[in-house]
């Protein structure tokens, strides 16, 4: 049998939600501490008073109203606990400069920013954030730091110099920055982490805030700027990068602090974690070759969103530039080998023929 419960909206933000997710401001609030956690007892005792002062009295379930809580991505349990829990909406404010520090250990740095157009109206939606603080609490299964509109993921492979995800809020609702860093030779390592991260984020954005791929921007962040921890670093929109990729890893791009508006140059090989992808690989230019037109459909298949796909080649007008873009980000989600894999597997699975016509080609000794 399935059970279906019917929920009071009125009823559940009223009187639940309200009371536990409402700001010290406000007559009726959880009483938690300074970090946002706050305990089963205390969740309890706070919506009972509230029904009590309201002259409700009904059955309270806790454990329901918790179990609704972690579904809707409201608060998760803390590890080592069994009736302590976290509501990141309560987290307390921080300084970034406070929680990321220098770390002279930390060798390597890469960041990357996604953001929305200045002159749009657009923003992701309020929440979202403390969304995905839950998500990667509960999915990741790492330790870190979380602060308001900030969080940091540590992944403990090597204890004495883990490699550690600064997550954080630029501009309310408007930008966000993915910043890895690790020690001497842990390129690919930070590479495989910032993508798990940035993914999560994706699908997060994708449930939360739908519909505005186009408008969002995505780059790279200044590695100077990085291991210098400015608090502005400079930024360089994806599209000169991929521009300067046919031109090698030592080819210069500019980037552009967006709030004091200097401008510096750097290599494009500082900017990327992975290799960069030199454009020049046989399986893509086979499959531009013979099947371009199915750029769409190839990128959905290779695991891509609708808005993935689209917020990546909006602005391609050629068909084998929409097939390379498309390889080029699971380049850098996946490496060059899986993603040739990822993108054969599609052309086999959607366009057959295509599919033989491409592995004929690939098969014939190279000219």
């Amino acid at each position: 049998m399935v059970s279906v419960i019917a929920l009071d909206l009125v009823c559940m933000c009223q009187y639940i939600l309200g009371p536990l997710m409402a700001p010290d401001e406000f007559p009726s609030h959880i009483r938690r501490k300074t970090d946002g956690k706050v305990t089963k007892s205390e969740i309890g005792e706070t919506l009972r008073q509230y029904l009590a002062d309201h002259g409700l009295n009904f059955k309270l379930n806790v454990d329901v109203v918790i179990t609704l809580l972690k579904r809707l991505h409201l608060a998760f349990q803390l590890k080592g606990t069994t009736e302590t829990y976290l509501l990141p909406v309560h987290l307390p404010e921080r300084k970034l400069e406070d929680m990321w520090q220098r770390n002279d250990r930390m060798r390597v740095y890469f960041g990357r920013r996604i953001q929305f157009q200045r002159e749009t109206t657009f923003t992701f939606s309020p929440g979202t954030f403390s969304l995905f603080q839950c998500r990667a609490s509960v999915d990741l299964d790492r330790e870190g730091d979380l602060w308001r509109d900030g969080m940091i993921i540590r992944k403990k492979d090597n204890v004495y110099c883990p490699i550690e995800c600064l997550i954080a809020m630029t501009s309310p609702l408007q930008a966000v920055d993915f910043v890895v860093r690790g020690p001497h030779g842990s390129e690919s390592d930070c590479l495989s982490f910032l993508s798990k991260v940035m993914a999560l984020w994706d699908a997060v954005v994708e449930e939360n805030s739908p519909g505005n791929a186009r408008e969002r921007q995505t780059g790279c962040l200044s590695k100077d700027d990085l291991m210098a921890h400015c608090s502005h670093p400079a930024f360089c929109h994806d599209r000169k990068i991929d521009a300067a990729r046919s031109l090698g890893p030592d080819a210069f791009v500019e980037l552009e602090d967006q709030c004091t508006g200097k401008k510096v140059m750097e290599k494009l090989r500082d900017l990327l974690v992975f290799p960069p992808f030199s454009g020049v690989n046989r399986t893509v230019g086979a499959v531009q070759e013979h099947g371009s037109t199915r750029w769409y459909v190839l990128g959905r298949a290779m695991g891509f969103s609708h808005d993935q796909v689209t917020e990546l080649c909006f602005d391609k007008v050629e068909y084998a530039d929409k097939v390379l873009t498309v390889f080029s980000k699971a380049v850098m989600t996946m490496g060059e080998r899986a993603a040739e894999r990822s993108l054969l597997s599609a052309c086999a699975c959607i366009t057959p023929p295509i599919y033989k016509q491409v592995m004929c080609e690939l098969r014939a000794p190279k000219q």
